[in-house]
């Protein structure tokens, strides 16, 4: 299940005609569906945030109010969007091949970030030739943290590789 469509089931819970649109919303297209979703995401923290404050939808005179309160909403409902994005192109990282991963972009701008950090040099051996980016775990494959990745020249890693079990 897709992560709009998780973020909606838990807004939709108590209102029948709120569960009919969800169910259109996944029947439809999957940018329509998040275009949708989102909308009514934007439109139930709008009422809720108006309920708390006391704010009342002003006159029909007052259109710019209005414009501002669209412009939140539209906001709300883009970093919204990007957010579920996000979270599913996380999801489909840690689901494919590790192989796969590693030709991604987002790996591929994580191997250069740890590179530029270590100097571009081995961390073992201080060699700058045939560097490797060696993950020291998996957990957060997708979103790697620094201390994450070590970067090996082939000759360490391969050794690395060779005798960790002596190193555990």
């Amino acid at each position: 299940m897709r992560t709009y469509e998780r973020a909606l089931i838990s807004l939709v819970a108590d209102d029948p005609e709120d569960t009919l649109l969800f169910h259109r919303l996944l029947d439809a297209p999957p940018d329509a569906a998040e275009r949708g979703t989102a909308q009514v995401v934007a439109i139930h923290a709008s009422v809720i945030r108006d309920y708390v404050t006391g704010f009342e939808w002003p006159k029909r005179d007052d259109w710019q109010l209005i414009a501002e309160k669209t412009s939140e909403i539209e906001q709300m409902q883009e970093q919204i969007i990007a957010r579920w994005r996000a979270a599913d192109r996380l999801d489909e990282l840690r689901a494919m091949p590790y192989r796969s991963y590693l030709r991604t972009p987002e790996w591929q701008a994580r191997r250069l970030a740890a590179l530029d950090r270590a100097g571009r040099h081995c961390q073992a051996c201080n060699a700058d030739a045939n560097l490797d980016v060696h993950h020291r775990t998996y957990e957060r494959r997708g979103e790697e943290r620094d201390g994450d990745l070590t970067v090996l020249c082939r000759s360490c890693h391969g050794l690395f590789h060779e005798h960790r079990d002596l190193i555990r």
